[in-house]
């Protein structure tokens, strides 16, 4: 699924980039036209006529530069490589349990989430979709889903955990099963949170009548980041799990 999903997302991008193209072609041959007609009629100075089609024209261009830059784009998912994690380690530290198929819902200071670039591929800088849970802190990682990290024309990320969560488990128990931890946080960890960092950990079940399934991890130093957990069985799984941080739980 995760592959269809890029394929797909990809191809869409290119064919709604070569739409916007005739459809600017389209409009310039009617501008000329009609800022002809009202160029005669009322008097409209040609001057109007040709910033209208040189900007129409540079739009155009735009579109012709990203639709190269979208083809010839690899869907590979994006490079994190944090080997001053992987170092911070102790070597003693093992994995307990993970909580799969999350995303990012937020933060306080407000973080930007995502780089988007007209020329070139965006990038989704809180891409992790999974939390691994040692007996020492919390790795916030990316399962390298292909496409994970990226916006080509479409977030990736974002689909994945939409349409593709048994994926997202099915890579993410491959990469347990054949990496070792420090491997893992070396490789794909965005960043890790110590426990003696973190304040509380509050589980928000509901926003009114809607299972919400977020996770709010809040910091000493007053910051706040949250995560939705995209599976009810799955958040429910981590609250057991989260227990043993020893860091105090809030439910609301």
């Amino acid at each position: 699924m995760s592959k269809f999903l890029v394929i797909l997302g990809k191809l869409l991008t290119i064919l709604g980039l070569i739409t916007s193209i005739i459809f600017g072609i389209a409009i310039i041959v009617g501008g000329i036209y009609g800022g002809n007609y009202l160029r005669l009629k009322y008097g409209l100075p040609v001057g109007f006529i040709y910033f209208f089609v040189v900007f129409i024209l540079f739009l155009i261009g735009l579109s012709i530069v990203s639709l190269f830059k979208v083809a010839k784009t690899n869907t590979l998912p994006r490079e994190i490589n944090n080997s001053e994690i992987s170092r911070n380690l102790d070597p003693d530290e093992k994995l307990v349990g993970y909580i799969p198929g999350v995303t990012f819902n937020g933060s306080r200071p407000l973080q930007i989430s995502a780089k988007i670039s007209i020329f070139d591929v965006g990038t989704v800088i809180r891409s992790e979709n999974a939390i691994l849970v040692s007996n020492k802190r919390l790795l916030f990682i990316t399962v390298p889903l292909p496409g994970a990290g990226k916006i080509i024309g479409w977030n990736f990320t974002m689909l994945q955990w939409f349409f593709a969560k048994k994926d997202m488990s099915k890579y993410l128990e491959e990469l347990l099963a054949t990496m070792t931890l420090k491997d893992i946080a070396g490789k794909y960890c965005n960043f890790a949170l110590n426990f003696n960092d973190v304040e509380e950990m509050r589980f928000i079940d509901k926003f009114l009548f809607i299972n919400s399934k977020n996770i709010r991890f809040n910091f000493k130093d007053g910051t706040v980041i949250q995560y939705i957990v995209g599976d009810l069985k799955e958040f429910n799984k981590s609250k057991d799990l989260l227990k043993t941080t020893g860091v105090k739980l809030v439910f609301s």
